[in-house]
């Protein structure tokens, strides 16, 4: 399945028709299952409309068992989707929407673990869309927790 965020919109249609895909337009996580179960019965529609933005402090650890890890070069949790601010570089605002929206540290933690858990020993790359690192909740506020049994200990700020 391919997810297109609404930047691509215009594509979406053509490439759901012309290469046979099932198309999420907009952010799938909380549709996943639907369009799973519909792949497994063989009643997948080509294209699933996704209006309303999902709560990421719900997002469930990914299935890093899945992954053949030895075919990766680093890895990529995500904390937070969304930006306010109108930065004329950046598409943040187009594909995840101006409110910010994160995880819990915790979370964030969880994910870390989970790729530890799994062998992974290899470069982290942590996804955060606004970079609000000493806002009240967010990544700065694990500054003090982080200790040699979480996998979040070799995590380190510029400030």
């Amino acid at each position: 399945m391919t997810e297109v965020r609404r930047a691509h919109c215009l594509a979406c249609r053509w490439l759901a028709g012309i290469f046979q895909l099932q198309v999420s337009l907009g952010e799938s996580d909380e549709i996943f299952e639907e369009i799973a179960a519909d792949l497994e019965v063989g009643s997948a529609r080509r294209l699933y409309r996704v209006v309303k933005r999902p709560d990421v402090s719900h997002t469930p650890i990914p299935r890093f068992d899945l992954l053949a890890l030895k075919k990766y070069t680093f890895m990529a949790v995500q904390f937070s989707r969304g930006c306010p601010f109108t930065c004329e570089f950046c598409n943040i605002i187009t594909l995840y929407g101006r409110r910010p929206r994160t995880k819990s540290p915790r979370q964030l933690i969880g994910e870390l673990d989970a790729l530890v858990q799994f062998g992974w020993r290899k470069d982290i790359f942590i996804v955060d869309d606004k970079f609000h690192w000493k806002s009240q909740g967010g990544l700065w506020s694990l500054r003090g927790s982080w200790n040699s049994g979480s996998a979040a200990t070799g995590i380190s700020s510029c400030s």
